[in-house]
């Protein structure tokens, strides 16, 4: 295995559809993300914070991610976002009163859209009983600080069986 490459697993704590029209709330179309909770206790170099009190958003996008002029991502799937309080993106924290956490962590997933589509099933069908994502992280090549490339992303939905009722 890869030195530089990690492995991360995130438990999802709930999944967001969106169907937007024309409007400046959301772009027109759909949308779709998991907000989640690392299941590990990893650290950042630059932080003594754990990845596991870090709140992280999961964005899936229909298509493979595209940079700078529409050429594609190379080398990976996604982007994976460390968001520090004092600089970088500027997030709208609705759902924390606006309060601003010490860290966020956005993260963004292309996906080809069969794959999305039924991502896109499971997520609509709510059968299940509980759902993860797990990250093959690596060092993004470019000088883009606090992220890391998705370099591979799984998907899980557990479906839990009901139990048959005892006969009486």
């Amino acid at each position: 295995m890869d030195p530089e490459r990690t492995h991360l697993d995130l438990r999802v704590v709930d999944w967001v559809q969106t169907i937007a029209v024309q409007g400046s709330i959301d772009p027109a179309g759909h949308s779709l993300r998991a907000r989640c909770s690392a299941l590990d206790d990893l650290r950042f170099a630059s932080s003594v914070e754990s990845i596991a009190h870090i709140p992280i958003e999961v964005g899936l996008s229909r298509g493979p991610l595209t940079v700078g002029n529409g050429r594609p991502l190379e080398g990976g799937v996604g982007l994976f976002n460390y968001i520090r309080p004092e600089g970088g993106l500027r997030l709208n924290f609705v759902r924390s009163g606006g309060l601003r956490p010490p860290s966020a962590i956005a993260c963004v997933i292309g996906l080809e859209p069969n794959f999305y589509n039924e991502v896109w099933a499971q997520v609509r069908s709510g059968a299940f009983s509980e759902s993860s994502i797990s990250l093959e992280l690596a060092p993004v090549q470019s000088s883009g600080r606090g992220s890391l490339l998705i370099i591979g992303a799984s998907f899980h939905f557990t479906h839990t069986r009901r139990q048959p009722p005892s006969p009486l």
